[in-house]
């Protein structure tokens, strides 16, 4: 509907349309009638002047020539080349002299002029020309649209002729206002307070998204912030208020297409932005990436003063408004719920808009609430759209909730993990290092002690026998001519004698005795018996060794052994021992072997 109506809106024929009744005669206005904001419709005749070059004297043969007509509405006629006369009649029936403000109704008027005269055709004289290209100190009354004072004699009759100028095209709304001094100060602070309330909830709005965005580094804060900047300053241009308190000097139209642009300008970008509409709805994001190029033609024709472009630019932004409300909707539909938030706002918006194209068309009347409805319709989008760019942190930052809560899960659980394989590590470096430590102190051939940990073994037990009493004796091993096995039979031959040899000994060993290979086919064993049964023992290990059997692809293997056996002597030392029981060990394998040896 929106964008029908801005078709009609800037398709309007530039040729005055008929709006105006043959009727000539005025009724006259009666003060004693008057009532606070009064308007003067249906008390007065109008005359288009489509050339807009018409002087007072031109206005006056129209009058003459009954060119001034009755208007069938009292209210705008569309977009309308030239300027618009207006004539009332206005009568002070009361008894005492009245001074009252006449005011336009709308803020979309270049000049006005202001003629009063006692008579229909009588010397009209000048009582106030205003226009926006003048300084705002000019005016007689410090209002954002045009007003002037007249005084009224008392029973006297006042014609009062009014030029409405657009310069060369616009909207106007031919219709004005009466009001007492005290009654129109009022009003007026009411409206100025409107739009400062207006105005400084865009900018608190402004400073709240920059600090957020200061704050979260999110960029359609600034954006946002940005944006309702420029909120306030395209409607301070837009009612005048931006000429009364700001730009009060060579005050322009430019400002105003400025103002505009730069606020649908800054109003897509953040559409985009915010929509993700580049990525989700590429085809829209076109269309938006056109509206900014020619919100950013509009601000150049601005400050390049083209008029013709700027109003063109406008006419194109009109058109293409919408697109934003149906980004959003899209974007809704696709699962986004801040998105239907942003509609509404949007949608608000466009309302206010909408009731401006109707009353500026002349569908509807021009009174006070659709004249205001635009900028607070345009401030409710402000909230509402802060609102769902709420909604949207509050959306990311339950995703970084729930992103951390998985992050922890993940961590705890990989904890566990960690923990378990460190143990298991840990159980395999134990089982590893024990291993490491067996293999240190193990014979790898034959599983039993070797030369190094038979010493530590020997030695502890040897001092340990020294403190107790205790009866220690040693024996050395020696097979005998173990070098013609190898050499006949082969060295995996040997080394099976070798393992025989081993658990044949081990079979008349005690725990605590320490058995040991200390290299090629030489063993020694430390035990803790008395000297006879120790020498029992050698001599059954002597025995025990010969009954060995040990066969092979080349015949029988028969072993035997020869035996040195020492024993402790008092504070003996293990190489002490050793030296003693290798001295008879010899003896025994020079003097046949397979025999025991003791040493004395």
């Amino acid at each position: 509907m929106l964008l029908l109506s801005c078709l009609v809106l800037f398709t309007l024929p530039s040729k005055s349309q008929p709006l105006q009744s043959e009727n000539t005669s005025v009724l006259p206005f009666l003060l004693s009638d008057l009532q606070e904001g009064q308007r003067l419709a249906p008390y007065y005749l109008q005359w288009h002047d489509e050339s807009d070059q018409a002087t007072l004297s031109d206005a006056l043969v129209a009058l003459s020539d009954n060119r001034f007509l009755q208007p069938k509405v009292y209210h705008s006629q569309g977009l309308q080349k030239g300027a618009i006369w207006v004539l009332a009649q206005v009568n002070n029936d009361l008894t005492d002299t009245r001074q009252l403000v006449l005011e336009y109704v709308d803020h979309q008027l270049i000049d006005f002029t202001l003629y009063t005269a006692s008579e229909k055709q009588g010397n009209y004289s000048l009582q106030a020309y205003l226009s926006l290209t003048q300084s705002f100190s000019t005016r007689q009354l410090a209002h954002h649209r045009f007003a002037a004072e007249i005084t009224f004699e008392p029973k006297q009759t006042n014609w009062v002729l009014v030029r409405l100028g657009s310069d060369g095209q616009g909207f106007i709304f031919p219709n004005l206002r009466l009001w007492s001094p005290d009654a129109f100060a009022q009003q007026s602070s009411r409206e100025v307070g409107l739009l400062a309330f207006l105005a400084g909830g865009c900018v608190v709005m402004a400073l709240f998204a920059l600090v957020t965005g200061v704050s979260t580094g999110i960029r359609y804060f600034y954006i946002y912030s940005a944006y309702s900047v420029s909120k306030v300053f395209a409607w301070g241009m837009i009612t005048g208020v931006g000429h009364r308190f700001f730009v009060t000097d060579n005050f322009d139209w430019n400002y105003m297409s400025l103002a505009g642009g730069s606020s649908i300008l800054f109003g897509i970008w953040f559409t985009r932005v915010f929509l993700e509409t580049r990525r989700h709805v590429p085809k829209i994001d076109c269309l938006l990436q056109i509206m900014m190029a020619n919100s950013a033609l509009l601000i150049l024709a601005a400050l390049l003063k083209i008029k013709l472009m700027a109003v063109l630019c406008i006419t194109v932004a009109m058109l293409l408004y919408p697109i934003n409300f149906i980004a959003a909707l899209i974007r809704w539909r696709q699962g986004t719920p801040q998105a239907a938030v942003f509609a509404l706002g949007w949608g608000l918006l466009m309302a206010g808009l909408f009731s401006q194209a109707l009353r500026d068309l002349g569908w509807i009347e021009h009174n006070l609430i659709n004249y205001y409805w635009p900028p607070v319709a345009s401030f409710s989008e402000v909230v509402v759209i802060m609102f769902a760019m709420g909604m949207q942190v509050f959306q990311l930052r339950k995703q970084k909730e729930e992103v951390e809560y998985r992050y922890a899960r993940h961590l705890e659980h990989e904890a566990v993990n960690l923990e378990r394989e460190v143990a298991f590590r840990t159980a395999e470096l134990e089982v590893a290092k024990r291993r490491a430590e067996r293999d240190a102190q193990t014979d790898p051939l034959t599983g039993i002690c070797n030369r190094r940990s038979f010493f530590l073994k020997a030695t502890a037990s040897v001092e340990k026998a020294n403190n107790d009493g205790l009866n220690v004796s040693l024996m050395m091993f020696d097979l005998d001519k173990f070098k013609s096995i190898n050499d006949r039979f082969g060295h995996k031959t040997g080394d099976d004698a070798l393992k025989l040899f081993t658990q044949t000994v081990k079979q008349y060993i005690r725990a605590n005795d320490v058995f040991a290979r200390l290299g090629g086919e030489e063993f020694v064993l430390l035990t803790c018996r008395d000297t006879q049964d120790a020498e029992k023992l050698a001599e059954q290990l002597r025995i025990a060794t010969t009954q060995i059997e040990l066969r092979c692809e080349k015949g029988e293997v028969k072993l035997s052994t020869s035996i040195g056996l020492a024993h402790l002597a008092t504070s003996s030392h293990i190489d002490e021992l050793l030296v003693r029981a290798d001295n008879v060990l010899y003896a025994a394998k020079d003097t046949g072997r397979n025999q025991v040896f003791v040493a004395s």
